[in-house]
């Protein structure tokens, strides 16, 4: 069972996730926590703000501490672990700079408490739960901080460990260490990765993801009037939805729980009932819409005509060195489309990390605009490269999609009759996706023109 970080905003929601844990206490459930709602922004603003002298951590405890009282916790532990961030803050300040191994322990404090919180408000009711940091069970990944890797083999180590914990493990999510010790995390939102690889390790019967929204629709339901939930999908949909951009699931999840066909079920909170099951065969009755916006085209071409593939050593070598990681691939002979994401920040930071060192770009408008300089000075002996702003990258996801050419040539049809500059227009090689490229201004209408149509004429087993 995982709770994220928007569940656990206050203490009443705390409480609302602690008895779902409950009400399945007879099931054995292993829980997964993320930080407290906002808690790893603080810390990561915190630590921006320590490099110019100015950390103010003040809020982290008002805010804790607030939680704590309400919920009526035993303080102690808690407060030694927000002097820690106090002490390493100060560091920070008096050093004038903050490496990796430093800013991935400073915010692992965030799970560490809250999966304190999380144990005590279970106790509390009843359960014999205890608080349980991921790394001493066993859950060891590469040195490759901010944006770790689970190791291969470390699944028997993890089983034999919880076995040990003698009641409901509230594990810490997102954090791990490396066989040197040093704490890591997994990249933003990896909590779904963690439970994803104990779910694994223990051959559980399934894993259950709680969401704040009111399920997997079949698209935003903010965009769409019309969106429908998805009560099924497969593993394939799940994975292709979380890499064109749906936040309901992070897109390393699946890799430990399909190779053993464990069930992965993402439930409401507020209706948990009223859950997707995302199984081997099991696939959508509708293709589910998803986008990212804004992205950038980056297009390439070479100065000579022969065939872009040549160069794509050098190519992959600029978008390394200006730190853009290409979403969707295409190319003719001597052309090469690359969509980039416009704007692959945090919601109030940005960091990136350079030779084993933290920095904090100031504006992220000059940040972006720095990275596609540099992109451009890279490849200018190789190639010639234009790039176009303000796009969005819509994905339709199910099931044989991109292999009904009736719903391909009437969906461009839609686009064309409705005035839509379109940028792309592709599948995947397995059928399972359709990319579009548009421009960012006419998400809304295009997403609405294809959930209609969808709505109206798709047939799943239609090939």
């Amino acid at each position: 069972m995982k709770f994220g970080g928007s569940l656990l905003k206050d203490s009443d929601s705390i409480l609302k996730c602690a008895e779902e844990v409950y009400s399945q206490a007879e099931r054995r459930p292993v829980v997964v926590v993320s930080a407290l709602n906002g808690v790893t922004d603080l810390l990561i603003e915190n630590a921006f703000r320590a490099l110019s002298a100015k950390a103010d951590p003040s809020d982290l405890r008002k805010f804790h501490f607030d939680i704590v009282k309400n919920l009526n916790l035993e303080v102690q532990s808690i407060e030694r672990m927000l002097f820690d961030v106090e002490v390493l803050l100060r560091g920070i300040q008096q050093v004038e700079e903050l490496s990796v191994r430093v800013f991935d322990r400073l915010i692992s404090y965030g799970e560490r408490i809250s999966s304190v919180v999380f144990a005590q408000v279970l106790r509390k009711m009843g359960l014999p739960a205890y608080s349980v940091c991921s790394y001493d069970i066993g859950f060891i990944t590469d040195s490759r901080h901010t944006e770790a890797e689970p190791l291969q083999d470390i699944e028997k180590n993890l089983r034999a460990n919880l076995h040990k914990v003698s009641g409901i493990p509230v594990v810490t999510g997102f954090i791990a260490k490396d066989l040197q010790g040093n704490i890591t995390t997994v990249g933003r939102n990896g909590s779904d990765l963690t439970a994803s690889v104990l779910a694994s390790a223990l051959d559980a019967d399934e894993l259950q993801i709680y969401t704040h929204t009111e399920g997997l629709m079949s698209a935003d339901p903010k965009l769409v009037a019309d969106a429908v939930m998805v009560s099924h999908l497969t593993y394939q949909e799940a994975a292709e939805l979380a890499y064109f951009g749906a936040t309901v699931l992070h897109p390393k999840t699946l890799l430990s729980v399909m190779p053993k066909r464990i069930p992965v079920k993402l439930r409401p909170l507020a209706n948990p009932k009223k859950e997707t099951l995302i199984s081997e065969n099991t696939p959508s009755q509708i293709p589910i819409l998803t986008y990212r916006n804004p992205v950038a085209l980056v297009e390439v071409y070479t100065h000579r005509l022969s065939p872009i593939l040549n160069e794509m050593n050098s190519i992959s070598a600029s978008f390394n060195k200006a730190q853009l990681a290409p979403i969707v691939l295409t190319n003719t002979l001597s052309t090469l489309t690359a969509v980039v994401e416009e704007a692959p920040f945090r919601k109030k930071i940005d960091y990136r990390v350079r030779d084993s060192w933290i920095e904090f770009p100031i504006e992220k408008e000059e940040a972006i605009a720095e990275r596609f300089r540099v992109f451009k000075e890279e490849i200018s002996k190789q190639a010639h490269t234009e790039i176009v702003t303000g796009c969005a990258l819509l994905c339709a996801v199910s099931d044989r999609l991109g292999r009904n050419r009736e719903i391909l040539k009437s969906a461009f049809r839609l686009l064309d009759e409705a005035g839509v500059r379109v940028h792309i227009f592709s599948t995947t090689a397995s059928g399972i996706a359709l990319m579009i490229g548009v421009d960012g201004a006419d998400v809304p209408s295009v997403l609405s023109t294809l959930h209609r149509y969808f709505l109206k004429h798709y047939r799943p087993n239609r090939r």
